[in-house]
């Protein structure tokens, strides 16, 4: 079936087979209207070809339409100045006169007419009244207003809307807020941003018609100026007035202290001083000072104006010191005080002062009396000291009384009772003079001389009194003394037994046990000492053995009443031994001393327990017990052929070796005749005697064969001198032990001994050694005592000489010992009578010895190797002085890396050890700055921790030392020795400053010394790597503590007489006293020394006091004649001759200081200078100068050099005594200039000089300093002279001062008097 698609249908037929067709169906023709605007201006010129496009489409017409016809301009045309929507019609037809139409809206956009606005007199839109649709308005208003909306559209809702209107649609003129003024120091809001109105917001706006209340940054006070309200006012976007500014209050008083405490005044007033702070915007007014007492309750008083600190009595800024009077002795009281200004706001907030508790007088209490207790040496007079001033009172009732009596029991015949009164109108108030007076002198030290004809003597006991009320204090309340009372006793010091001990172990002698005991008195003695047996001996004592059978024993002691009896011998006081023979064994006894002093037998010798008696010092005598008689004292004694013995050697048998046969081996070596070593055999041509005796005098021994108790051995060498021989020899003996002195046969174990004794000669011995290097040069030693240089790894070959029963395979070697560098033998071959055994020889050390070990014995075979140094590669240190990387690393080659070397129990450290010394230092011993030395790797790393020393790298030297086995000794390896691997870090400086009172730090990084002042003459160092002086080892620098030193001088000079370590960055300088200103720049660099370590210069951070000029006088001077001129100003030195001793100027200058510090005890000192009367009085310049005030200070450090004074052609000489630090006056006779001329109109007779030098002092140079503002013809300059290197033509220039001055000569001497000076 087909089916009919578009515009045409399908029919069917009805029969079987289908038959489809289309027929046309003819459908009317179709309107497109494009898309775009339809809309028009109000009055615009159009058509309808100003619309978007229309479109005609038929299907069976296809591109055969005709263009769709319109309406416009019946419907739009006319209408174009009229707003509104108009509808134009489009239609379409097609050839078959079938039409479709279409409707399109055509808008006609309306005008916007600008309201009128107030506050917009020129008219709301800058572009007019009217706007056209899509047109903007820009909004403008009057000054001091603001459009709402800056500008304005002429709109529509939507492209059919025509009514027009401005949007945004709201016309406004507002008022203008005000802008917040800035102001220095404002409030800030939290984000940071300036706030000087609390009223604004946070774009900085006070709202119009309201008022700004100024706010101020914390601290600060706001000012209006003209405005009693305080507050600005905004209107129409101005302030009225404009602005304000934010003040600083007074800072607060810094500190209030009380400079001479302890107070020097009395107990009921006190010297107070504050620290004033910052005035800052405050016009100073005066100083509000209180006070309040503090009870011991608790409570306290109001705070209330204190008598002698009146607000009247400060009447400057710079008065700070008062004095509170009529307080309470012993109060505590707190004050406080504010700086007053003329604005009331501007006054500082109150500081208050610690609490400050007054002291009480104290009455005259005793600081020392003397004498005291027992005296051993004559007295001739009393002292008493007591703790306050005082003076003796005028009433005669109260004396100073002393009581003699006697010490001992019936000694009034030798000291009879007396008493010596002195009352108080009789004591002076001086140095007592002559026997029997009393003086005070320094009102605190009463001496009383004792009256004469024997009033002291030995065995008088002396009671003194000072009666209640005879001393008065100086201080105010005054108040006086409880009663002293003290005695002595003038004495005979008896000797004091010092040591009674044991002075050795005892002995065992035939006749008994022998004792020796030490006696010391500490004073020359006449004594008797005793031994006593604890109980008595009972029975008799038989003595058996080497003493003749069956003796009977002398009696020892049969009862303590039986003591030894010995004279009284004098000794001296030093160590004595005494020595008791024949006491019992194992017996308790007592031994003591007793006597008196020597030639005095009435003062006893006592101990150090007196008055008790002596205790006696106790023993036991030593016990030869039965397992004392276990052994036999065997001997091998050569007879010599010179008819001489000598004892081979000797040891101890038990009984219980005994009974298994004596053996006796005789050593490869054996010492014998005149001492000489006897190679192997060589004994055999001597007589050996074999001497067995029991190990104790108190034991029966018996032989029982004809040699009795010796044996003479021999032994016969064969004859290919390599075999062994064997003598033997049989020995019965009978030993019978017992105790020591009782003898009961029937109780003694006695036994029967036969034993075979026999001697060995053993053969074995090195005949040479022989080393191939790793290089295969060889080298061989042979002898004994021969010594061979090896190097570790090397094959070193053993020829051996042996006896034929020694197997060399059962041999071992070492070096040093069996405990320290065994061998490993890679091969052995062997003979009868000869062998080699080869190694790769491995250990370290000088001069080792060869052993062998066979079983179980060491020998020694006579030879030495030598190990050669350790190659020693260093790796360089960098160390600080604080003490971080430290350790000083080294690898080793030719050393020991066996296993059985690395892995055995020797240490490398015994062997080797790295020594670090200085240069030069031949006192240092090794190893110097190593403390502590360790191995790694084995052998093959050694590293130590150094010594920290301030020491150059070029003046450290790294050696290795070895051990010499031979002498004991570590010897430094003379083939190693490198400088330069150890070099420290410098410390540096970056800084200076110092610290204010309240520890803050002051300035930038420079000092000024100026401002360094006498009550604080310290500054501060920065910089880094400081290290504290007990970390370091300073014994071999020279400069053993920091120096900080100025450079452009030589020889250099020390700004710090002490350097005091506070941290790692931080040094504390006292500045120095004085400094040499003859040969030194005003602004110096600086560096800083430790031991060799000195840091870079640092420049810039340090200034020298600078002179400076107020006036000179007179300012009218005669060119001819005498004159004067006096200069003052500061800093220009204290005096030092161009050539003169610095350190007498110094010390000169000391004094002078010593003198001001005394007289005013002040923070900051005035220079002045005190009358008889020791009162505070003006200091005056030499020849009436100008006074100095209450502001001039003394800067901690003073500079040194001398003042010269040159007007034209003279000098004007300066002596010591007319130059200070702030005064000069000098004198001239010669003539001031070379010739005399004619004098010009307006002048005097004499000719101007208008160009001279008239100051020049050796204070630091090249500094201009501000000039005075004065106009004239004298020329001051400062100039830095150099004695000794320069002329005066080179003198360099430092400050121009000048005057109006002329010269005349029509003036007498006489005739030059004030009236003509300025």
């Amino acid at each position: 079936m087909t089916l009919c698609t578009g515009r045409y249908f399908m029919m069917v037929n009805d029969t079987d087979r289908y038959v489809a067709y289309c027929r046309r169906v003819d459908t009317p023709p179709s309107v497109f209207l494009a898309d775009g605007t339809s809309w028009f201006l109000l009055g615009a010129v159009a058509t309808a070809d100003s619309l978007p496009d229309v479109t005609c489409t038929d299907s069976e017409d296809a591109g055969n339409m005709k263009s769709p016809t319109n309406d416009f301009d019946t419907k739009v045309t006319p209408y174009l100045s009229t707003a509104g929507n108009y509808y134009v019609v489009y239609t379409c037809t097609d050839s078959a006169g079938q039409s479709t139409s279409a409707t399109r809206t055509v808008t006609i956009k309306d005008s916007c007419s600008v309201p009128t606005v107030s506050k917009a007199s020129t008219g709301y839109c800058a572009e007019g009244t009217t706007l056209a649709h899509g047109a903007t308005c820009t909004s403008t208003c009057n000054d001091g207003y603001a459009p709402r909306n800056p500008s304005h559209t002429c709109t529509t809702t939507s492209d059919t809307d025509y009514a027009s209107a401005l949007d945004p649609s709201v016309t406004l003129c507002d008022v203008l807020p005000c802008a917040e003024p800035t102001v220095a120091f404002s409030a800030t809001r939290a984000d940071g941003t300036a706030q000087s109105c609390k009223e604004s917001n946070t774009a900085g706006e006070v709202p119009d018609s309201s008022t700004c209340t100024p706010q101020c940054a914390t601290g600060y006070v706001a000012k209006v100026d003209g405005d009693d309200d305080g507050l600005l006012y905004c209107f129409e976007k101005v302030l009225t007035p404009t602005t304000f500014r934010c003040d600083l209050p007074a800072a607060q008083p810094l500190s209030i202290f009380a400079p001479s405490r302890p107070a020097p005044e009395g107990a009921v007033d006190i010297t107070l001083q504050f620290a004033t702070g910052n005035a800052n915007d405050c016009v100073w007014s005066g100083f509000e000072f209180q006070g309040k007492e503090i009870f011991a309750n608790g409570t306290e008083e109001n705070w209330r104006e204190m008598v002698g600190c009146e607000s009247s009595k400060f009447t400057s800024r710079a008065t700070v010191e008062c004095m509170a009077t009529g307080l309470t002795e012993g109060g505590t009281y707190k004050f406080q005080v504010r700086e007053v200004c003329t604005d009331s706001d501007m006054t500082s907030p109150w500081t208050e002062s610690e609490s400050f508790t007054l002291r009480f007088v104290t009455p005259p209490a005793v600081l020392l009396k003397l004498p005291e207790e027992d005296q051993y040496a004559t007295v001739s007079q009393v002292l008493l000291a007591v703790q306050v001033d005082a003076y003796i009172t005028s009433d005669t009732s109260y004396a100073f009384v002393v009581n003699r009596t006697n010490v001992r029991e019936g000694g009034e015949e030798w000291c009879p009772t007396m008493q010596w009164r002195v009352a108080a109108n009789e004591t002076s108030t001086s140095s007592p003079s002559g026997t029997s007076t009393v003086g005070l002198i320094q009102s605190r030290i009463l001496i009383a001389n004792f009256p004469g004809n024997d009033f002291v003597k030995p065995g008088c006991n002396y009671d003194i009194t000072c009666e209640q009320g005879l001393f008065v204090t100086v201080d105010t309340p005054a108040k006086t003394n409880p009663e002293f009372r003290w005695n002595f006793s003038y004495i005979d010091p008896s000797p004091v037994r010092a040591i009674l001990t044991l002075n050795s172990v005892q002995a065992v002698a035939n006749k008994g046990i022998q004792v020796t005991f030490q006696v010391q008195y500490d004073l020359a003695s006449q004594i008797n000492c005793t031994v006593a047996a604890v109980s008595p001996d009972s029975g008799a004592l038989e003595v058996t053995g080497r003493v003749s059978t069956g003796a009977v024993r002398e009696p020892i002691y049969a009862s303590i009443a039986n003591r030894t009896e010995g004279e009284y011998l004098v000794y001296d006081a030093t160590l004595t031994d005494i020595t008791v023979t024949a006491l019992v064994p194992s017996k308790s006894y007592t031994f003591n001393c007793a006597g008196w002093k020597q030639s005095k037998s009435w003062v006893p010798a006592v101990c150090a327990n007196y008055p008790s008696d002596c205790e006696a010092y106790s023993f036991v005598t030593s016990t030869d017990t039965s397992t004392d008689l276990d052994a036999l004292a065997i001997a091998k004694v050569a007879h010599c052929p010179d008819g001489t013995q000598a004892t081979i050697s000797s040891e101890t048998q038990t009984f219980q070796q005994v009974e298994t046969g004596i053996v006796v081996l005789l050593s490869t070596y054996e010492r014998a005749c005149n001492n000489v070593v006897m190679a192997v055999g060589e004994v055999a041509t001597i007589t050996v005697n074999f001497t067995v005796s029991p190990y104790s005098d108190y034991a029966n021994l018996t032989f029982h064969n004809s040699e009795y108790e010796n044996f003479e051995l021999r032994y016969t060498k064969l004859s290919d001198d390599a075999a062994l021989s064997m003598v033997t020899k049989s020995m019965d003996l009978t030993v019978c032990p017992h105790a020591h002195y009782y003898y009961d046969s029937s109780a003694t174990a006695c036994k029967n001994y036969v034993v075979n004794v026999s001697f060995t000669d053993t053969k074995l011995a090195v005949t040479a050694i022989k080393v191939t290097h790793a290089d295969l040069t060889t080298s061989e030693v042979k002898g004994t005592g021969s010594d061979i240089s090896v190097s570790n790894g090397d094959t070193v070959t053993f020829e051996m000489e042996k006896d034929p029963v020694t197997s060399l395979v059962d041999i071992n070697i070492s070096l040093g010992g069996e405990s320290y560098f065994p061998q490993t033998k890679e091969s052995v071959t062997e003979a009868d009578t000869t062998g080699t055994m080869v190694v790769k020889i491995q250990g370290q050390g000088l001069s080792l010895p060869v052993k062998m070990k066979m079983s179980g014995s060491e020998f020694d075979m006579e030879y030495k190797i030598t190990f050669k140094t350790p190659i020693v590669t260093v790796t360089k240190l960098f160390p600080t002085l604080t003490g971080t990387t430290r350790t000083l690393v080294t690898a080793l080659d030719n050393v020991p890396t066996s296993s059985e070397v690395v892995d055995g129990s020797v240490s490398p450290a015994s062997f080797l050890r790295l020594s670090v010394r200085k240069v030069g230092a031949a006192t240092q011993a090794t190893p110097g700055f190593c403390q502590s030395q360790s191995f790694g790797s084995g052998w093959t790393a050694l590293s130590c921790d150094l010594e920290i020393a301030p020491i150059s790298a070029d003046n450290l030297v790294i050696e290795i030392e070895m051990y010499n086995w031979t002498s004991t000794l570590w010897q430094l390896a003379s083939d190693f020795y490198q400088t330069g691997m150890i070099d420290y870090r410098v410390p540096t400086v970056d800084s200076l400053y110092t610290l204010d009172a309240n520890g803050n730090q002051v300035g930038t990084g420079a000092v000024n010394t100026e401002t360094v002042m006498l009550s604080d003459p310290y500054f501060y160092i920065s910089g880094t790597s400081f290290a504290s002086l007990g970390t370091m080892s300073l014994t071999y620098v020279n400069v053993t503590e920091y120096k900080l030193w100025l450079q452009g001088v030589n020889p250099e000079l020390s700004l710090c007489s002490k350097i005091e370590y506070q941290s790692e960055n931080v040094l504390k300088c006292q500045i120095t006293s004085c400094l040499d200103a003859r040969e030194i720049p005003a602004d110096p660099s600086v560096v800083l020394q430790i031991g060799e370590l000195r840091s870079a210069e640092k420049a810039g951070i340090l200034t020298l006091p600078q002179p400076a000029i107020s006036s000179i006088s007179p300012t009218l001077i005669l060119d001819a004649g005498y004159a004067e001129i006096e200069i003052f100003g500061n800093s220009f030195s204290e005096y030092l001759a161009p050539n003169g001793d610095f350190q007498e100027a110094c010390t000169a200058w000391q004094a002078k200081l010593n003198d001001l510090t005394a007289t005013q005890q002040t923070r900051r000192l005035d220079t002045g200078s005190a009358d008889t009367s020791g009162a505070l009085q003006p200091y005056f310049m030499p020849s009436g100068g100008r006074q100095l005030t209450s502001a001039d200070t003394l800067p901690a450090m003073q500079m040194l050099g001398s003042v010269t004074v040159t007007v034209g052609d003279a000098t004007c000489s300066v002596t010591a005594e007319n130059q200070n630090n702030t005064y000069v006056k000098c004198q001239m006779t010669k003539a001031r200039r070379a010739s005399r001329a004619e004098p010009e109109a307006g002048e005097l007779r004499g000719k101007i000089i208008s160009q001279m030098t008239i100051l020049a002092t050796s204070a630091p140079k090249e500094r201009t300093q501000r000039a005075l503002q004065t106009n004239g013809l004298w020329a001051v300059r400062f100039a830095h002279p150099r004695p000794t290197k320069m002329r005066p033509a080179e003198l360099c220039l430092r400050e121009v001062h000048k005057h109006n001055i002329r010269f005349k000569d029509d003036f007498t001497l006489e005739s030059l008097s004030e009236k003509h000076m300025p």
